[in-house]
């Protein structure tokens, strides 16, 4: 494992605050993360993998806070979209197969 710079430490840092922001309703941010990150790695597998915990992590936060603002109703009534739009894909990808 090698040692990071400290221009890798504020580009990781800048990475994960873009990531968040893109979470509470900036989702235009989400697009600089991923080259960003990849300056930052040096390599495009490897900030792939250091992507993937920060999102889930980020997940994990916003779905604690959904939890504990309350508001569920308004996120239920998403279900059936999400349904079908899963469906939809699945079944796309089976038959591109």
């Amino acid at each position: 494992m090698r040692e990071l710079t400290a221009v890798q430490w504020l580009l990781g840092d800048a990475c994960a605050s873009c990531a968040g922001a893109s979470k509470t309703g900036v989702p235009s941010l989400s697009i600089v993360v991923v080259p960003v990150m990849g300056l930052a790695a040096g390599d495009a597998r490897q900030s792939a993998g250091w992507l993937l915990p920060l999102v889930c992590a980020a997940d994990i936060f916003a779905v604690i806070y959904t939890h504990t603002s309350g508001a569920h109703e308004r996120l239920l009534r998403f279900i059936g979209g999400v349904v079908v739009v899963t469906l939809t894909a699945v079944s796309t990808a089976m038959l591109l197969r």
